[in-house]
């Protein structure tokens, strides 16, 4: 996966509009997506600020809970998928932490968190997916927000 392509995924994934509602309604269809992996995966959705949306599979543990954090800060705090800053850093962690000023406990270069956009508003919200690949995890929050705008 190429950065051009994700932001393209970022046009792609844009709403008209969310409520905590439609959030999580996207949590269940990212859940569905997963088919057998939604197991092995922990979703976790916030608008503005705040959760609306958590849940675990059971072959999760809470390992998968703090990495949903660490990506969702980085979602937030450089409204980026954190995939794409990973590329953008060659997944050189150390740099990426040192450059961008960030403390290692709460940022971290992994796949899967998303900035829920919503047209002529910007970024409302993250959705963030733990317990795959990075890729994996990142395609998961990508077709759910696909799948929301086309329920819409």
């Amino acid at each position: 996966m190429t950065q051009e392509e994700i932001r393209e995924q970022m046009k792609e994934a844009e709403l008209e509009s969310i409520s905590p509602a439609g959030a999580r309604k996207l949590g269940e269809i990212v859940r569905g997506l997963a088919g057998a992996d939604g197991e092995k995966i922990s979703i976790a959705i916030r608008l503005n600020g705040r959760p609306v949306f958590f849940t675990a599979g059971n072959e999760t543990t809470p390992d998968n809970e703090a990495w949903i954090g660490w990506k969702q800060n980085v979602v937030e705090r450089f409204r980026v998928p954190s995939l794409l800053l990973k590329l953008q850093f060659d997944g050189d962690n150390r740099r990426f932490l040192q450059e961008r000023r960030v403390n290692g406990e709460q940022y971290t270069l992994a796949g899967g968190g998303f900035p829920i956009c919503v047209r002529n508003a910007g970024q409302v919200g993250s959705i963030v997916v733990s317990g795959l690949t990075d890729e994996e995890d990142h395609m998961l929050c990508v077709n759910g927000l696909k799948g929301l705008k086309n329920c819409s």
